[in-house]
């Protein structure tokens, strides 16, 4: 397995795109609609140290018991890492104010030793629900930390202000307006700003540093590229949101028939929804696309309703190609087609995606910010655990380049490979 990457899209949005993110509050109601949504305190839990009341509570104490309960209220490991929640409440709340209630909430979450829960401030949290909902305003591109202190531009967004001032795949940002970046996440938040404000970005091509200053934007992120080649019509989907789907229909344009070739290199995986919806445009009538099993150990199963657009393996031949970035949601749609039978996976750079099978909401927070908590592990349709395994690719490549028919020719010798 390749290093653990943090994938960010840059924009006002900063999507942790290495995770899936399923917003319930999307589909039942508008909370996540309002950065800054009306909050209904809840009882907290009896105190020997503080009133049971949040009314005794300052405003610190009050957001940080709101981050605590969304926690104990739906975090999937029930130990909480083995530590006692109802003590961990108590020390927190005897110490936590307005100058370091940020700090506190970073060390509630990280309590948890889970990477994917984490504490989001409002200008990030806005900005994640802004994309979302499929408006981001910053400079457009897409963030990795390949390996460590390195961020690294994993792709630029068509028309955005980065495509336009000649930032391209592959550079590496070294400083935002004079700060030195050695985060996605941290240089994510130098670059997000309002509209028509200006960003100073350092980048490095080839050993050589160059200045850009780039005016931020709004705009729509683009998913996905359709193009046709040698008879085959490729789709490059960058990541899955809300739009998807609708964008892979766009993409293949009432197609009649013909070999059909997704490319999920890089695609670190987006809104779990996404990629839900555009599997089920290639499968037929009750296939399992994926299990949810939530804390309590339920197991939620999402199957199709009726056959797909596209779920004629003779008229619309499928292929997909992924790599050790091909995560989440990319992996939640590649087991879909694979484990159906209606696809095949070659994998680039590697035997496998990149293994994350876990799934996080978002909850907003009196006051602005929010917290990401992992709620569910998903399981393929034949039920295999991905989670830091990833999914194993039927053909391999070393590498082929950005022509994504390049990547079609599985190596013979794929299957020693594998034994090995």
């Amino acid at each position: 397995m390749t290093q653990t990457p943090t994938l960010l899209f840059v924009a006002l949005s900063v999507l942790p795109l290495a995770s899936s993110l399923f917003f319930p509050e999307l589909l039942l109601s508008t909370s996540l609609l309002n950065p800054n949504p009306t909050f209904t305190p809840q009882p907290s839990l009896p105190s020997l140290t503080l009133s049971s009341s949040y009314a005794t509570f300052t405003p610190a104490q009050t957001t940080f018991a709101s981050a605590w309960r969304i926690l104990d209220n739906t975090f999937t490991d029930r130990t909480f890492n083995g530590q006692d929640w109802f003590a961990t409440r108590q020390k927190y709340l005897k110490t936590v104010n307005d100058d370091n209630l940020s700090q506190t909430l970073t060390l509630l979450t990280s309590s948890l030793n889970d990477k994917y829960t984490t504490y989001l401030p409002p200008s990030k949290y806005n900005s994640l629900i802004s994309s979302a909902t499929g408006s981001v305003t910053g400079i457009g591109v897409t963030l990795s930390t390949p390996e460590p202190e390195i961020v690294k531009i994993l792709q630029v967004q068509p028309g955005s202000p980065a495509e336009n001032v000649g930032l391209k795949k592959s550079m590496i940002l070294k400083r935002v307006d004079g700060y030195e970046v050695k985060d996605a996440d941290v240089c994510g938040g130098y670059l997000r700003g309002e509209k028509g404000t200006k960003v100073g970005v350092t980048v490095s091509e080839d050993g050589r540093e160059r200045d850009f200053i780039i005016v931020r934007d709004t705009f729509k992120p683009v998913t996905v590229t359709a193009e046709s080649s040698n008879g085959i019509r490729v789709l490059k989907i960058k990541s899955f949101a809300g739009t998807t789907k609708d964008e892979v229909l766009k993409g293949l344009n009432n197609m009649e028939s013909g070999k059909i070739l997704i490319d999920l290199r890089g695609n670190p995986g987006g809104l779990l929804p996404g990629g839900i919806d555009v599997a089920g445009l290639f499968l037929k009538e009750g296939d399992v696309i994926v299990s949810q099993v939530d804390k309590t150990n339920i197991k939620r199963t999402e199957k199709t309703l009726f056959d797909g657009e596209y779920s004629d393996p003779r008229k619309y031949p499928l292929e997909i190609i992924g790599d050790g970035n091909t995560a989440s949601a990319a992996e939640v749609f590649t087991a879909a087609i694979v484990e159906n039978g209606r696809g095949r996976l070659t994998t680039v750079g590697g035997k496998h995606t990149f293994g994350k099978g876990v799934v996080q909401t978002v909850r907003p927070l009196e006051g602005g910010g929010g917290i990401k908590v992992t709620v569910a592990k998903y399981l393929t349709p034949e039920g295999n655990d991905i989670n830091k395994e990833g999914i194993l690719g039927e053909g391999f490549k070393e590498e082929c380049g950005e022509e994504s028919v390049l990547c079609l020719e599985t190596v013979k010798a794929w299957k020693m490979k594998v034994e090995e």
